[in-house]
Protein backbone atom coordinates (compact mmCIF):
# COMPACT_ATOMS: atom_id res chain seq x y z
CA UNK A 1 0.00 0.00 0.00
CA UNK A 2 1.49 3.11 -0.68
CA UNK A 3 2.17 5.78 2.04
CA UNK A 4 3.11 9.42 1.46
CA UNK A 5 5.58 11.91 2.21
CA UNK A 6 4.66 14.21 5.67
CA UNK A 7 5.81 17.92 5.14
CA UNK A 8 6.91 20.61 7.71
CA UNK A 9 4.20 22.78 8.42
CA UNK A 10 5.89 25.75 10.43
CA UNK A 11 3.37 28.18 11.75
CA UNK A 12 4.38 31.41 13.79
CA UNK A 13 6.04 31.18 17.45
CA UNK A 14 2.82 32.18 19.26
CA UNK A 15 1.61 28.49 18.13
CA UNK A 16 4.53 26.60 18.30
CA UNK A 17 6.31 24.32 15.54
CA UNK A 18 4.31 21.70 14.19
CA UNK A 19 5.19 18.73 12.34
CA UNK A 20 2.92 16.29 10.48
CA UNK A 21 3.85 12.72 11.91
CA UNK A 22 2.83 8.97 11.53
CA UNK A 23 1.34 8.06 14.56
CA UNK A 24 2.42 4.88 16.37
CA UNK A 25 1.40 2.49 19.43
CA UNK A 26 2.90 4.67 21.48
CA UNK A 27 0.94 7.29 20.55
CA UNK A 28 -2.71 5.61 21.37
CA UNK A 29 -3.03 6.93 24.91
CA UNK A 30 -2.90 10.45 23.88
CA UNK A 31 -5.11 9.85 20.92
CA UNK A 32 -7.85 8.47 23.37
CA UNK A 33 -7.42 11.65 25.67
CA UNK A 34 -8.11 13.53 22.58
CA UNK A 35 -10.45 11.90 21.21
CA UNK A 36 -12.42 11.88 24.61
CA UNK A 37 -12.01 15.78 24.98
CA UNK A 38 -13.83 15.84 21.16
CA UNK A 39 -16.39 13.66 21.28
CA UNK A 40 -17.22 13.01 24.79
CA UNK A 41 -20.42 11.23 24.08
CA UNK A 42 -19.13 9.00 21.54
CA UNK A 43 -15.14 8.40 21.82
CA UNK A 44 -13.19 5.55 20.12
CA UNK A 45 -11.91 3.16 21.95
CA UNK A 46 -8.14 2.60 22.31
CA UNK A 47 -8.61 -0.87 20.63
CA UNK A 48 -10.03 0.77 17.34
CA UNK A 49 -7.40 3.03 17.78
CA UNK A 50 -4.78 0.07 17.92
CA UNK A 51 -6.47 -1.92 15.00
CA UNK A 52 -5.90 0.70 12.68
CA UNK A 53 -2.46 1.25 13.22
CA UNK A 54 -2.25 -2.65 12.04
CA UNK A 55 -4.66 -1.94 8.97
CA UNK A 56 -2.47 -1.64 5.54
CA UNK A 57 -5.53 0.93 4.00
CA UNK A 58 -4.94 3.27 7.24
CA UNK A 59 -3.40 6.00 7.43
CA UNK A 60 -3.09 7.56 11.05
CA UNK A 61 -1.33 11.37 11.10
CA UNK A 62 -0.57 13.36 13.49
CA UNK A 63 0.68 17.07 14.59
CA UNK A 64 3.22 17.05 17.32
CA UNK A 65 4.47 20.12 18.31
CA UNK A 66 8.86 20.40 17.60
CA UNK A 67 9.67 22.64 20.55
CA UNK A 68 7.46 20.73 23.18
CA UNK A 69 10.61 17.84 24.83
CA UNK A 70 9.34 14.44 25.29
CA UNK A 71 6.91 13.01 26.01
CA UNK A 72 5.65 14.42 22.39
CA UNK A 73 3.03 16.98 22.42
CA UNK A 74 0.46 15.82 19.97
CA UNK A 75 -2.49 18.59 19.14
CA UNK A 76 -4.47 16.73 16.62
CA UNK A 77 -4.61 14.06 14.42
CA UNK A 78 -6.41 12.75 11.38
CA UNK A 79 -7.66 9.34 9.99
CA UNK A 80 -7.88 7.92 6.40
CA UNK A 81 -8.22 4.75 4.49
CA UNK A 82 -6.89 4.67 1.11
CA UNK A 83 -9.00 2.22 -0.97
CA UNK A 84 -9.11 1.86 -4.93
CA UNK A 85 -9.57 5.22 -5.70
CA UNK A 86 -10.68 6.86 -2.96
CA UNK A 87 -10.10 8.39 0.36
CA UNK A 88 -12.34 7.63 3.42
CA UNK A 89 -11.97 10.16 6.70
CA UNK A 90 -12.88 8.34 9.56
CA UNK A 91 -11.89 10.83 11.89
CA UNK A 92 -9.97 14.02 12.71
CA UNK A 93 -9.46 15.29 16.19
CA UNK A 94 -7.92 18.92 17.42
CA UNK A 95 -7.32 18.96 21.11
CA UNK A 96 -10.19 21.69 22.17
CA UNK A 97 -6.79 23.31 23.63
CA UNK A 98 -5.54 23.68 20.47
CA UNK A 99 -8.46 24.57 18.74
CA UNK A 100 -9.16 28.14 16.34
CA UNK A 101 -4.87 28.16 15.88
CA UNK A 102 -5.74 26.94 12.25
CA UNK A 103 -4.80 22.92 13.21
CA UNK A 104 -7.48 21.82 11.87
CA UNK A 105 -7.36 23.60 8.41
CA UNK A 106 -3.40 22.01 8.42
CA UNK A 107 -5.39 18.64 9.10
CA UNK A 108 -7.87 18.70 6.44
CA UNK A 109 -5.33 19.97 3.73
CA UNK A 110 -2.85 17.67 4.73
CA UNK A 111 -5.83 15.09 3.87
CA UNK A 112 -6.11 16.68 0.59
CA UNK A 113 -2.77 16.42 -0.13
CA UNK A 114 -2.49 12.97 0.85
CA UNK A 115 -4.99 12.23 -1.46
CA UNK A 116 -3.97 13.78 -4.74
CA UNK A 117 -0.19 12.03 -3.85
CA UNK A 118 -2.05 8.76 -3.97
CA UNK A 119 -3.84 9.47 -7.23
CA UNK A 120 -7.47 9.12 -5.87
CA UNK A 121 -10.18 11.43 -7.44
CA UNK A 122 -12.24 11.66 -4.02
CA UNK A 123 -12.30 11.94 -0.52
CA UNK A 124 -15.79 11.15 1.39
CA UNK A 125 -16.30 11.47 5.37
CA UNK A 126 -19.17 11.16 7.46
CA UNK A 127 -20.26 14.03 9.93
CA UNK A 128 -22.86 15.28 12.29
CA UNK A 129 -25.41 17.70 11.46
CA UNK A 130 -24.93 18.78 15.00
CA UNK A 131 -21.21 19.23 14.30
CA UNK A 132 -20.91 22.75 13.14
CA UNK A 133 -17.74 23.57 13.38
CA UNK A 134 -16.30 20.22 11.85
CA UNK A 135 -19.19 21.02 8.67
CA UNK A 136 -17.88 24.50 8.59
CA UNK A 137 -14.26 23.36 8.13
CA UNK A 138 -14.75 20.89 5.54
CA UNK A 139 -16.93 23.06 3.33
CA UNK A 140 -14.00 25.52 3.50
CA UNK A 141 -12.07 22.79 2.82
CA UNK A 142 -13.87 22.27 0.05
CA UNK A 143 -16.46 19.40 0.73
CA UNK A 144 -19.90 19.60 -0.05
CA UNK A 145 -22.63 17.93 1.34
CA UNK A 146 -23.85 14.85 -1.03
CA UNK A 147 -26.46 13.10 1.24
CA UNK A 148 -27.62 11.75 4.54
CA UNK A 149 -26.86 8.40 5.98
CA UNK A 150 -30.43 8.40 8.44
CA UNK A 151 -29.63 7.12 12.29
CA UNK A 152 -25.98 6.71 11.49
CA UNK A 153 -24.76 7.55 14.82
CA UNK A 154 -25.42 5.86 18.07
CA UNK A 155 -27.16 7.98 19.27
CA UNK A 156 -29.84 8.10 16.61
CA UNK A 157 -28.10 10.88 15.08
CA UNK A 158 -28.08 11.33 10.87
CA UNK A 159 -24.62 11.68 9.28
CA UNK A 160 -24.28 13.88 6.61
CA UNK A 161 -22.31 12.32 3.91
CA UNK A 162 -19.59 14.95 2.15
CA UNK A 163 -17.16 14.39 -0.56
CA UNK A 164 -14.25 16.76 -1.47
CA UNK A 165 -13.91 15.63 -5.53
CA UNK A 166 -10.09 15.73 -7.11
CA UNK A 167 -11.24 14.72 -10.34
CA UNK A 168 -14.75 15.89 -11.08
CA UNK A 169 -17.13 12.49 -12.19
Amino acid sequence: MARVSLPMWPMGAEQGSWRLVVLGSEDVPALVEIERRCFPGDPWPAQAFAEEIGNPVSHLHGLVDMTHDAPRLLAGFCLFWHVGDEVEVLNVGVDPQWRRRGLGKVLVDHMVDCARALGVTRLVLDVRPSNVAARTLYQHGGFEEIGRRKRYYANGEDGIVMCRWLVQP
